[in-house]
């Protein structure tokens, strides 16, 4: 596979083609690591997504509301757990 080498104003046009789809980080990469280089292409292809406004909007995650429930009728009928570590001991955590 050839890749082209592009080189003064037509870096521009050519980040801005790439990005043209707001398809975030990792498929802009992709695109460019399969087409076109020149030296500090990877870096300004992250600035121009990072201040993208777009890309702003499309990259945070509505916040979801906090949903109440209900009171065990009974003890262990609701429970969780989770495993964690620390300072190198493994615990096991139980919540009723």
């Amino acid at each position: 596979m050839e890749t082209i080498v592009v080189r003064g104003q037509l870096q521009k046009d050519t980040l801005e083609k790439i990005h043209s789809s707001h398809q975030g980080m990792i498929k802009c990469q992709q695109r460019i690591l399969t087409a076109v280089w020149w030296p500090g292409i990877a870096w300004q292809l992250e600035q121009m997504i990072i201040n993208c406004p777009e890309c702003s909007k499309l990259s945070i995650p509505p916040r979801q509301p906090l949903l109440p429930t209900s009171l065990p009728r009974y003890p262990w009928e609701k429970f969780a757990n989770d495993l964690f570590d620390l300072k190198g001991i493994t615990y096991l955590l139980v919540i009723y």
